[in-house]
């Protein structure tokens, strides 16, 4: 057979299908939120920090201030993961997507990570910035003040991403 005709034995499978999943809230808010994504969503890869605009939190809602609800000029702060299609169904199972929550996509803007940990596993992360985010913990400052100095903050992404919000009608 010649080369032209041959076909590579390691061929590739084909691509993985995978969303992105913009974290924000209570869950956001703390310095374990990389320990506990790493363990939500074990396929979890951090792309950077988000920012959904024309959104605010819900301060209203007593049950769930953490909920967000469209609100110009206001948004939202968040991170961003690249998750995998089992890492997706773990998170409508935690987020109690049939009595609770929906699932929407909305543009978020993203201030991509550098090289350090752009694209890295979210337990990668969690583990290179362990100790400044216990230091941090101490300091009563959060995860978004140890990661800002690793994004170009001139480079933002436009995307379309998962968000989980408050489903009214459905939850108790």
């Amino acid at each position: 057979m010649s080369p032209s005709t041959s076909t590579p034995s390691n061929s590739t499978s084909p691509p993985r299908a995978q969303t992105v999943y913009f974290a924000y809230g209570a869950y956001f808010s703390n310095n374990k939120h990389f320990a506990e994504m790493a363990h939500r969503c074990p396929d979890s890869r951090y792309l950077g920090i988000g920012t959904l605009h024309g959104y605010a939190y819900d301060k209203l809602n007593l049950d769930d201030p953490w909920d967000v609800v469209p609100c110009p000029p206001w948004s939202v702060k968040g991170f961003c993961y690249l998750i995998s299609e089992n890492d997706e169904r773990r998170l409508d199972e935690a987020e109690g997507v049939k009595w609770a929550y929906e699932k929407h996509s909305l543009a978020v803007e993203v201030n991509t990570a550098n090289a350090l940990i752009s694209g890295r596993t979210t337990s990668e992360v969690d583990g290179l910035f362990h100790k400044e985010l216990e230091q941090k913990r101490n300091q009563n400052s959060n995860s978004m003040t140890v990661l800002l100095p690793y994004h170009d903050k001139t480079v933002t992404v436009p995307i379309t991403a998962l968000v989980y919000r408050r489903n009214k009608e459905l939850s108790p």
